[in-house]
């Protein structure tokens, strides 16, 4: 085999392992996202995300990956005893720090799901499945630098850049 038929090769291996890739990372929020669909929200996927770079770069992070909230200075925050508390403190949360609608990301702890950019409102109608996908869960918005953690501890609060 000569060189270029090898290289040639080389790329479409390439190739097909990225599109397997990355349908494998939608699947894992499969059923998060069907269950948008059948909603009829409007979502986006996002494979090559930089969310959690940009939380690094405006919030501070502790070694462990979470908000380090005793160096963050504009926060909100909440303790939850049990799962079902998380969406109705979700909405405590927007309300009480005065939250516009508006585009968020959603990213949690397992980098292998990818991002999911859609409205603040819709995150709020579907929170209870969003905040299920992950033990822990960031909703970020870059535009208005606002970072909601849901923490698998049973901490979840905001902090404000």
């Amino acid at each position: 085999m000569d060189n270029e038929r090898r290289t040639e090769l080389e790329k479409k291996r390439a190739k097909q392992k990225a599109l397997a890739e990355a349908r494998s990372r939608e699947a894992r929020i499969a059923k998060f996202t069907a269950a948008l669909e059948a909603q009829g929200i409007e979502y986006q996927v996002e494979l090559a995300d930089t969310t959690w770079e940009w939380i690094c770069e405006h919030f501070p992070v502790n070694r462990w990956g979470g908000i380090d909230w005793a160096l963050a200075d504009q926060t909100i925050r909440y303790r939850w005893e049990s799962e079902t508390q998380r969406p109705e403190l979700l909405t405590q949360l927007i309300n009480a720090a005065g939250l516009e609608p508006g585009p968020v990301t959603v990213i949690w702890s397992n980098a292998d799901r990818p991002a999911v950019l859609m409205s603040l409102v819709d995150v709020e109608a579907v929170a209870s499945l969003l905040l299920d996908q992950d033990f822990d869960t960031w909703i970020i918005s870059r535009e208005s630098r606002w970072c909601i953690e849901s923490h698998h501890d049973g901490r979840m609060g905001i902090v404000l850049a």
